[in-house]
């Protein structure tokens, strides 16, 4: 959904007690399709194998397996391994580098030459294996995986580790919006000796379902870790996108970074990074768990819309019935559950709408007769099918739209990263206008366009968010500046990314009270006008 950045690079700050290698082992002499000993123990996807089972803590198997005779852990993502057993099993923990008692089992490996049977097991070929499970939902290099649980690592024709893992349900068909089903439809009132005492807001988070991103952009991500973490990636993002998953989830990951509130997004970018319904984040946002330790909501939520599957018809013209019964369901979420919605979200690259195209203006009226301000993607995304013309990501594209809304905050996300003409337009932008916003999620990469739109090679040792915030700055713009990590990314990246920015001010000279602002205080002043 989302992603503007790589998910999940897994080896972000590792620890290891010790270091196992990564390498799978030397196969067996015998390389038939059965594995050598005994069958008793038997894989099942997306349950276990034989005894253990996914969701198990770490003292539970424990007791049946003994200590892990090794550990490599990052945050709270731990990887224990059972040598003689040919066994791995990666863990959500507690602890940061290490295997709390509490951690809970994510994914169970085993590696060729170990005694176990079932519809898979290692040993088994390629064929074996497809006559077994079927085609996969997604083959990534020399890895498969299959929704009813199950992933293997192949060596050549032969399966040289199995895992079970998460189910997950591939999806390409969204249905169609609903209106929210909530009743509550005053904004929340918040009590501004309570809002001081908070020390940051991620602005920028995404829930989600694995399921749900394109096949093309779960490549992406699986790609982009470490080889012997592949395998279990499916139940690895799984958990990374859960709110609530213990340990590693998106509160999780706030909780580690001392994030006391963060606003999550609801996304209908199908053909690019994947969706989130307005719905499904209804049902995150109305949880018991949504509280933070100061009693109020832990997260709040932007809605957004469906611009494709009949907004415009083949014809280019906008259907206007179904543009009015998506306008509407949209304007429900504020007027229905007003205290956890609060805004709009759009990513017109990823939604593949140009930012002067009249077709799609109506999404501004529900802004403007809802009183919410609107968060929009600016600058490049990486994944196959989004726009990368300056049409659809440079902002200045909208200013006729933000001058004829005067009411309505417009929020610019990312600062136009990766291009230097539609950074320069989100400051002018913000300068000019009093009703424009910035928000610096994302920065930690190079310029990738010039301003004379020429694309430049990536000076990976140049990240943006320091001259951002050295502009931000120098143009008097800390009091429209609000800090997001376009998250959760990988274990850790949120902590990081706050640290990041963070120390970045201090180097820039912001005080105290602007890194304050920039960190919590603007996004209550946006959002709710408290102070």
């Amino acid at each position: 959904m989302r992603f503007s950045a790589v998910f999940l690079i897994l080896l972000a700050g590792c620890s290891s007690n010790p270091t196992p290698t990564g390498d799978p082992p030397a196969p067996p002499t015998d390389s038939g399709g059965t594995p050598p000993g005994s069958t008793s123990t038997a894989i099942v996807p997306g349950v276990g194998v034989g005894e253990l089972k996914l969701g198990d803590t770490y003292g539970t198997l424990r007791a049946k397996l003994g200590a892990a005779e090794s550990e490599l852990g990052f945050n709270r993502l731990v990887f224990g391994r059972w040598t003689q057993k040919k066994l791995e099993i990666v863990f959500a923990s507690r602890e940061e580098g290490s295997l709390s008692d509490d951690a809970i089992a994510l994914a169970i490996g085993v590696e060729r030459g170990a005694d176990v049977g079932g519809v898979a097991r290692p040993g088994m070929t390629r064929a074996e294996l497809l006559a077994a499970l079927g085609a996969p939902s997604d083959e990534i290099k020399t890895f498969l995986y299959w929704p009813s649980g199950v992933s293997a690592q192949l060596n050549g024709d032969v399966a040289e580790r199995i895992a079970t893992i998460t189910k997950y349900v591939p999806e390409t068909a969204v249905a169609e919006m609903v209106p929210s089903k909530g009743s509550v439809s005053k904004p929340l009132a918040l009590d501004s000796s309570v809002v001081s005492k908070v020390g940051a807001v991620d602005m920028h988070l995404h829930p989600g379902r694995f399921g749900r991103i394109p096949v093309a952009t779960r490549k992406v991500f699986v790609s982009a870790t470490p080889a012997f973490t592949q395998l279990y990636s499916p139940a690895v993002i799984t958990a990374g996108l859960d709110a609530y998953a213990p340990f590693v989830g998106v509160k999780a990951q706030t909780d580690l970074a001392k994030v006391e509130h963060a606003l999550l997004f609801a996304v209908y970018t199908q053909k690019t990074t994947g969706w989130l319904a307005n719905e499904d984040l209804e049902a995150i946002l109305t949880d018991p768990r949504n509280v933070a330790s100061d009693g109020l909501p832990w997260a709040f939520g932007l809605a957004s819309i469906n611009f494709f599957d009949g907004y415009v018809r083949a014809d280019g013209t906008l259907d206007a019935a179904v543009a009015k019964a998506r306008l509407d369901a949209l304007g429900s979420y504020f007027e229905r559950r007003r205290d956890l919605f609060i805004g709009i979200k759009l990513a017109h690259p990823h939604q593949q709408v140009a930012f002067d195209d009249a077709r799609y203006l109506g999404v501004y009226e529900v802004a403007a007769k809802h009183a919410v301000p609107v968060y929009l993607h600016t600058g490049f995304s990486p994944f196959e099918g989004a726009k990368n013309e300056r049409a659809y990501y440079d902002p200045e594209g909208l200013r006729n739209t933000i001058k004829n809304n005067p009411k309505v905050k417009f929020i610019l996300g990312h600062v136009g990263q990766g291009d230097a003409l539609a950074v320069e337009h989100c400051l002018a932008l913000a300068t000019e206008l009093p009703n424009v916003f910035l928000e610096i999620s994302a920065l930690n990469r190079p310029i990738l366009r010039d301003v004379d739109g020429e694309d430049v090679p990536p000076a990976t040792d140049k990240p943006l968010y320091p001259y951002v915030l050295e502009q931000v700055k120098k143009r008097g713009l800390v009091d429209k500046t609000l800090f997001g990590t376009d998250g959760p990314q990988y274990a850790g990246m949120v902590r990081s990314y706050v640290t990041l920015i963070r120390e970045s001010m201090k180097e820039k000279g912001y005080t105290d009270d602007e890194i304050a602002k920039v960190m919590s205080r603007n996004f209550f002043a946006v959002f709710f006008g408290a102070s």
